[in-house]
């Protein structure tokens, strides 16, 4: 029960930091960013892959080993919902990225 506890909270760090991360991206990007601006994105960018990476990790863990089980969650169709959400939301992400790289 305790695993189950530490991957929840893990979890939902890891989705607030995207959200933080994402906000962060949002307030830093302009039009006619100078170097030290951009370098700042890059950064926080690179921050954002990384706690995507953090959820998805996580996620997986909590489906494992998580108390409910694999059998509640891969039966569920709103966890399939927010597995094609973020999904798209990772692929509408790539091309900002690949653009300020």
């Amino acid at each position: 029960m305790m695993t189950d506890l530490i991957l929840a909270s893990l979890h939902h760090v890891a989705i607030v930091a995207l959200i933080v991360l994402l906000a962060a991206e949002f307030v830093l990007l302009r039009p006619g960013l100078d170097r030290a601006a951009l370098k700042r994105l890059t950064g926080l960018d690179a921050a954002y892959g990384l706690s995507a990476v953090a959820v998805i990790g996580i996620g997986i863990a909590r489906v494992i080993w998580g108390i409910k089980g694999a059998d509640f969650y891969l039966s569920n169709p709103w966890f399939w919902a927010k597995m094609v959400s973020f999904a798209a939301i990772g692929l509408l992400s790539a091309p900002p990225t690949i653009a300020i790289l």
